[in-house]
């Protein structure tokens, strides 16, 4: 698997070669360096971007194998923003940030995402782009060099300088690979958005659904949809089933007993009567148990 760094770059071009440099030396074969930035036509990003492009030429095209590098500016539905200060300019980088990962998993690639450039917006967005389409082998970087980051000459460490890349866990938003599922044909995070939360809500109430249908005895099926459906009281339950009181106390709690095992929730949390009605009033509702 051929492995690509996605960076996003500020003012400081360092932040870019420090993340490739470590990943290099770690053993990562880094094929291509995507950099992303704000509008490179002014002034201090012109002079990053410089920078990087002449760097490329001179230190990473002569590695064995060569770095190939290359620059995303961020697009929005007015140009090129030159800073991240608005709406507008944060979800223009998201979406440029979303199009680039997306494109270089599609390919098969293993993504490295250095958020240690540019505004925290950036970084913030970097992380919902990893949860979105992040698999196992992809990871997202941040750096850490007290002595390079600060210098406004030098791109790489000497070898005693201490250069720490800091893993940031990624929270995802699904199990399974985007890449396998359909979520891969969106251009635009927003519908993936909207997508994968379509399909988080199906898979719960798929799960939900088997809950009532397996977990459950036919009497406490019948107890907990008419609890959803109309809101009984143990009396009034009790009546509707010819059961007694303490019988229909009995059922609930075992009902109760049973979602919290399913919903594996701590000793310390409680299964309430308005959250099975919350919980499964849309399962019940299109249930005839």
């Amino acid at each position: 698997m051929g492995e690509v760094l996605v960076a996003t770059l500020g003012t400081e071009p360092q932040v870019v070669t420090l993340v490739l440099d470590e990943l290099l030396k770690q053993g990562h074969i880094i094929c291509r360096t995507v950099v992303v930035h704000t509008d490179d036509s002014v002034e201090p990003v012109k002079t990053a971007v410089f920078k990087l492009r002449a760097e490329a030429g001179r230190h990473y095209s002569f590695l064995s194998p060569p770095v190939i590098f290359r620059f995303e500016p961020i697009e929005g539905e007015h140009g090129r923003p030159q800073d991240i200060l608005t709406e507008e300019d944060a979800g223009a980088a998201f979406k440029t940030l979303y199009r680039i990962v997306l494109k270089e998993k599609r390919a098969g690639y293993k993504v490295h995402l250095s958020i240690a450039g540019g505004r925290k917006a950036m970084a913030v967005y970097g992380m919902a782009v990893a949860q979105l389409l992040f698999d196992e082998d992809d990871r997202v970087w941040h750096v850490v060099s007290e002595e390079v980051l600060h210098s406004k000459d030098r791109l790489h460490a000497e070898p005693d300088e201490r250069v720490i890349l800091v893993p940031i866990p990624v929270l995802k938003w699904s199990t399974i690979s985007p890449v396998t599922t359909e979520l891969v044909v969106f251009e635009d995070p927003w519908r993936a958005i909207s997508k994968q939360r379509e399909m988080r809500e199906l898979q719960d109430r798929m799960s939900l659904l088997h809950f009532v249908e397996h977990e459950l005895s036919p009497m406490e099926r019948k107890i907990l949809s008419l609890l959803v459906r109309e809101g009984l009281s143990n009396k009034e339950l009790a009546r509707r089933v010819c059961r007694s009181e303490k019988t229909v106390a009995n059922l609930l709690s075992s009902i109760y007993a049973k979602y919290k095992e399913f919903r594996q929730l701590s000793p310390e949390e409680s299964v309430s009567r308005a959250r099975l009605i919350s919980d499964l009033r849309t399962v019940i509702s299109g249930n005839s148990s």
